[in-house]
């Protein structure tokens, strides 16, 4: 789905040494303040979505939308180690029901000392209660991270990743690189 998204962004960062690539970098200590608000966009372009019975006779149209306000925070809690997270606002609404809900996210990342060219990190997304629509409750898609990349030199970074999704039963991986 197509939509928009309205974003605000708010930083303090201050300039440190980059323990994976040895140049100056953003320190991580800093909060954000982002918003997003995302409206279906239909091929048709009205921004209604068609409603149909069961033998495909037309009932009109509804709309649906998405939103999520989220405070983020992170702190470098010694030389090689930071701490992340952020607090969440949900709401989500179709054809006149909604649903409201909070959730975190909490993250890390690790330079290892003996490596300086090599991070690690993991984090945990969604973590919060169920959300309800009328009636039906639903879990978050609650996800676990877990990641490295390696610095070659200034140029090249490789990234590997695997994240688990306990409410889909699924886990996938990732291979990336930077150059």
């Amino acid at each position: 789905v197509d939509g928009i998204e309205h974003a605000l962004a708010v930083a303090r960062p201050q300039r440190v040494e980059h323990p994976i690539a040895d140049t100056p970098a953003v320190d991580p200590r800093f909060v954000v303040a982002k918003a997003a608000h995302v409206e279906p966009r239909p091929a048709h372009g009205c921004g209604r979505i068609e409603s149909l019975d069961a033998t495909g006779n037309s009932n009109g149209s509804f709309s649906a939308s998405d939103m999520a306000v989220g405070l983020s925070w992170s702190q470098r809690v010694a030389r090689h180690f930071a701490l992340g997270t952020t607090f969440k606002y949900i709401r989500q609404s179709i054809a006149g029901a909604s649903a409201t809900g909070f959730a975190a996210d909490l993250g890390m990342q690790a330079v290892i000392p003996s490596h300086s060219n090599l991070a690690v990190g993991a984090s945990v997304s969604n973590v919060g209660p169920k959300m309800k629509f009328v009636q039906e409750a639903y879990s978050l898609p609650m996800a676990y991270n877990v990641g490295g990349v390696y610095a070659f030199n200034k140029w090249m970074l490789l990234h590997l990743g695997v994240s688990h999704r306990p409410v889909a039963s699924n886990t996938a991986a990732s291979v990336g690189a930077e150059l």
